[in-house]
């Protein structure tokens, strides 16, 4: 078994300036190398990265006007590259490439592959036509096989971003899940639809935006830290796997979150409605993929082992479920609800509580949890240069506790 591990790496730079543009910096975003590109008065801008980090400004018909470095090697590659201005912005980004080997940037591999190359468009920026961004990294894919370099060009567009976090005072500042494990695939020299993707979390760490990945191929399994919101791989590592996991990566035929969930309401002999999940977590058991699936209702607590390939249960308990059963007084007549609130309705209170709009919100974390028998959702979210921590009671929706503090 062998294992490969790097925890800084400056090769694969994506820098996300479109945030600084239009919404100012996020409070947990980390300074970035070498200066903040703005548009002014061009019509569009592109950065190129790779470890040199370039800014090239173009005016409405795609003809580039101005190269500027960004880091101190994407100077210098600026300073030896001579006249540009008035040249189509695929020739020159190209050309950007080649000098970028030359001067042997790609002398270095990441996770023993070619560096990524990034061409990404500055939100707010023209596009003189539809297939501009395609166009250009069409050009420079056919540059690196001239020198025969391996090395994946990525592009990020406005639609390589998730909405969800965008406010009314600022754009999205985090690139989608699925650009993210476009990177972590790319750079790890993965298929992207062959990747098995076991683990998607998104995080922060240390004040950090990250997703945090793990993916199966063939006999390895990848483990990926992206910057959420420049997309640099932060850290990665791979291991050899063996046995039955490899037959078990190699099938990509899963039947899904949902059909698990239906099998287990099955088995238990449980409908939907009456049904509270507090777990659905894809893993391997022993070498066997499978869905982990916790709900309880009725008074009860069920936990099942699904094959994620064939849907067979492989195990099944359940449990008086004394946080959640239902209790009834002949004296009062009364009766305690088995059924909690749910995550949505949580995070409401939380808001409402804090005074903050839901669009205003970027939530860390919503987990159910118990506490001295307590059943209640832990919620954090950041919201306007402030961090706020939560514990709902599931049950009724009240306030357990509160607090909140500077967002550093």
């Amino acid at each position: 078994m062998t294992t490969t591990k790097k925890y800084t790496i400056t090769a694969l730079a994506i820098l996300l300036v479109s945030v600084f543009l239009l919404a100012g910096c996020h409070a947990n975003t980390p300074a970035q190398t070498g200066e903040i590109v703005s548009l002014g008065s061009d019509s569009g801008k592109l950065v190129l990265s790779v470890n040199p980090e370039i800014a090239i400004s173009y005016d409405q018909n795609g003809d580039v006007t101005s190269l500027t470095g960004i880091n101190d090697d994407g100077k210098e590659i600026v300073s030896a590259f001579g006249q540009a201005d008035g040249t189509p912005c695929e020739t020159v980004t190209s050309d950007l490439v080649r000098a970028i080997y030359e001067a042997g940037y790609f002398d270095e591999d990441v996770d023993g592959n070619d560096k990524n190359i990034v061409v990404q468009l500055i939100r707010g920026s023209i596009v003189p036509r539809e297939s501009f961004l395609e166009d250009i990294k069409t050009s420079v894919v056919d540059t690196t096989k001239t020198f025969s370099l391996n090395a994946s060009v990525i592009d990020i567009g406005d639609d390589d971003y998730d909405e969800s976090y965008t406010t009314n005072e600022r754009q999205s500042p985090y690139i989608s899940k699925e650009k993210a494990m476009q990177i972590a695939a790319a750079q790890a020299g993965v298929p992207f639809d062959k990747a098995l993707f076991s683990d998607r979390e998104f995080d922060f760490d240390n004040g950090t935006a990250i997703y945090e990945l793990e993916f199966f191929y063939q006999d390895t399994e990848y483990q990926y830290d992206i910057d959420a919101v420049n997309g640099t791989v932060l850290s990665y590592e791979h291991e050899k796997i063996s046995g039955n996991t490899q037959q078990a990566t190699q099938n990509t035929s899963y039947i899904g979150t949902e059909k698990a969930k239906s099998i287990a309401l099955s088995n238990a002999g449980i409908s939907a409605a009456d049904a509270t999940f507090t777990k659905t977590e894809f893993d391997f058991d022993d070498h066997t993929p499978v869905y982990e699936i916790d709900f309880y209702a009725n008074g009860m607590e069920y936990e099942y082992e699904i094959n994620a390939t064939t849907g067979a249960v492989i195990k099944s308990e359940r449990d008086y479920d004394d946080d959640h059963r239902t209790t009834n007084t002949s004296s009062s007549s009364s009766s305690q609800s088995n059924s909690y609130i749910s995550a949505e309705k949580a995070k409401s209170a939380a808001l409402s509580h804090a005074g903050v709009s839901a669009s205003n919100a970027t939530f860390k974390k919503v987990e159910l949890d118990h506490d001295d028998r307590i059943a209640h959702y832990e919620i954090e979210f950041y919201a306007n240069g402030m961090e706020y921590e939560y514990e709902i009671n599931a049950a009724t929706g009240a306030i357990i506790k509160s607090e909140r503090d500077y967002d550093d």
